[in-house]
């Protein structure tokens, strides 16, 4: 993050969309902006289920959280292994 990490309620959701964002000759995005609605719909829920007590939860709704989370693990898995090639690439030069 540029101008240092963010503070406050939403810092999650503040750090996600930073991370999304390419830094001028620094470092590219490190998340894809197009998952962010994902992330953020995991960020969201994760919040939910830590604070929900005794409270009865959707099949359906977890089926959906599961799908979400296996998709953007996948996506995340071909980032870090391309990532990874490059670093390694560029440090044999």
């Amino acid at each position: 993050m540029e101008s240092g990490l963010p503070g406050g309620p939403s810092y999650h959701q503040d750090l996600l969309r930073g991370m999304a964002l390419p830094l001028a000759v620094v470092r590219p995005a490190v998340l894809n902006p197009a998952r962010l609605g994902d992330l953020a719909e995991l960020l969201a829920f994760r919040h939910f289920f830590r604070h929900a007590y005794a409270v009865a939860l959707d099949e359906a709704e977890l089926r959906s959280h599961a799908a979400r989370l296996e998709r953007t693990h996948r996506a995340y898995v071909r980032i870090c292994a391309a990532s990874s090639r490059s670093c390694w690439a560029g440090s044999r030069s």
